[in-house]
């Protein structure tokens, strides 16, 4: 189902009261701004296909393929209805325009390179998609990886689905379509990341865990990883000392059986950096954009991000 231009629009500005007449002036539709995604810099040109599986539903596939690296952009999956509106409420009308609309670097069903690539599969936030990370979905692939992002989390009502999104992560390491991919590796944001860190102490096959901003709560805070763990964490100014003494708290839990536990902490992130939204955060209103996105450059957080991930994957997955 396509989405109509102007279903995603802001609402046009409020009147204008001018000092004597109180004359409305017209009203004006906000235009969309324009996502422009990075270029990834790894070796490998990218392609992108989709796959349904039976414990995790629908699933983006990122991986190297055949070709060179280009500048092209190509159109990505159609956004939902649903999704878009959720956009919306969380970033306002022309942003979640633009990123409906938005192309992306991977090519559509794009033969894969030849190789044996490993397989990361990445767990997005709650009331997210995979296709809001393609950004750095995309980098981490044209470096060699396969990498399969869950579509949507699993719905588990009003409370964060950590348990069966550690079950979906596993389910699609499962697949049969997937299985001549390894060494496997899983990460993910927020609650994805917490939920990637319960299911690689679930999975002795899973190398190595990234987490992205992830809090540790319920079947994630008694998860114990024996595998290298990593943890990108953002610091929020002002946050109170007893948050932080439970953030440092529940990391020395979860980390304790870690075989190589490291903690990245970002001051100049926020915690929606991680998102390809990140890009327009210019044009996200203003109360919303303090909470939700840091001083860092948006791309160049992105980058950190993508960076960040494949070096420890590369360390753990591709070195013997």
């Amino acid at each position: 189902m396509t989405i109509d231009r102007r279903t995603c629009l802001a609402g046009s500005a409020a009147a204008l009261l001018s000092a004597t007449g109180c004359r409305s002036e017209p009203h004006v539709a906000v235009p969309a701004p324009v996502f422009s995604p990075p270029r990834p810099d790894g070796p490998y040109a990218i392609g992108r296909s989709g796959l349904v599986t039976s414990g995790a539903g629908a699933v983006i596939v990122f991986y190297p393929a055949q070709g060179q690296p280009s500048a092209s952009t190509h159109p990505a999956p159609v956004m939902s209805p649903g999704h878009a509106a959720q956009l919306t409420r969380r970033f306002g009308g022309p942003v979640a325009q633009a990123l409906a609309e938005a192309h992306g670097h991977a090519i559509p069903d794009a033969p894969m390179a030849k190789g044996a690539w490993p397989l990361l599969v990445f767990a997005p936030g709650w009331y997210l998609t995979g296709q809001d990370y393609r950004v750095p979905c995309e980098d981490i692939a044209s470096h060699g990886y396969v990498v399969a992002a869950l579509s949507d989390l699993p719905d588990a009502g009003s409370h964060p689905p950590y348990a069966k999104t550690a079950e979906a992560i596993l389910s699609v390491l499962a697949d049969k379509s997937l299985r001549s991919h390894s060494p496997v590796g899983v990460f993910g944001h927020s609650v994805g990341g917490a939920a990637a860190v319960l299911a690689a102490s679930r999975n002795p096959a899973i190398r190595a865990v990234v987490n992205l901003d992830g809090d540790y709560a319920d079947d994630a805070l008694a998860a114990r990883p024996k595998q290298p763990l990593l943890h990108v964490r953002s610091i929020t100014p002002g946050e109170p000392a007893n948050s932080i003494a439970r953030s440092e708290r529940d990391w020395a839990a979860v980390s304790q059986a870690s075989a190589a536990p490291h903690l990245v902490q970002r001051a100049d992130f926020r915690h929606l950096n991680f998102l390809d939204a990140a890009l327009l955060s210019g044009h996200v209103p203003q109360d919303r954009r303090r909470k939700a996105f840091g001083e860092v450059d948006p791309a160049k957080g992105l980058a950190i991000t993508a960076n960040l991930v494949v070096a420890f994957f590369d360390e753990h997955l591709k070195t013997s």
